[in-house]
């Protein structure tokens, strides 16, 4: 697998991956695999298709769809890991070359984090504003914490100003 990064700007990263005979093989045999599954043979049960039997019985066209499917998904993978790119979101995939067994290249282009650079923030200098409390202001919170932290309780006498009637 040969790879090339391309930066398009900071956010943005294009990859061109090229892909040999010996991946699109391994690849070929993952889709053979899942495809023995589905396969109707006579004389085998479906699902229990060995993969040499399923190979002469699966559409060659959905095996080369799948095949390319599952050598794209894996060659990006391993890409974006070897050059330590996080991709921000699924890549843009574009298949320009595609030989059937023999030879696969395309480009992936994603949106990546960007770098971040740090400032100098040890130099920054924050002014503490000075605050007033009044008297008066401490005295209302306290009152109205008072307020809120009386528990009302039943009394045997003649209801006063300020009780409260039920």
């Amino acid at each position: 697998m040969k790879t090339t990064v391309k930066k398009l700007s900071d956010t943005k990263v294009e990859l061109t991956i090229s892909l040999g005979s010996e991946e699109l093989s391994a690849a070929e045999q993952v889709a053979l695999t899942k495809m023995a599954a589905d396969v109707k043979v006579p004389g085998f049960r479906k699902g229990k298709v060995p993969v040499s039997v399923a190979a002469k019985h699966v559409n060659p066209a959905a095996l080369q769809e799948q095949t390319l499917d599952n050598a794209l998904s894996k060659a990006v993978a391993e890409a974006f890991m070897a050059e330590k790119i996080q991709a921000l979101d699924r890549p843009a995939v574009d298949v320009k070359k595609f030989v059937p067994g023999q030879e696969l290249e395309f480009t992936a282009e994603v949106e990546i984090i960007p770098p971040v650079k740090l400032g100098n923030y040890k130099k920054l200098k924050a002014k503490r504003q000075a605050v007033k409390v009044e008297d008066s202001e401490v005295e209302e919170i306290i009152t109205r914490m008072r307020e809120n932290f009386t528990e009302k309780t039943e009394v045997k006498r003649a209801a006063k100003e300020g009780d409260e009637a039920v």
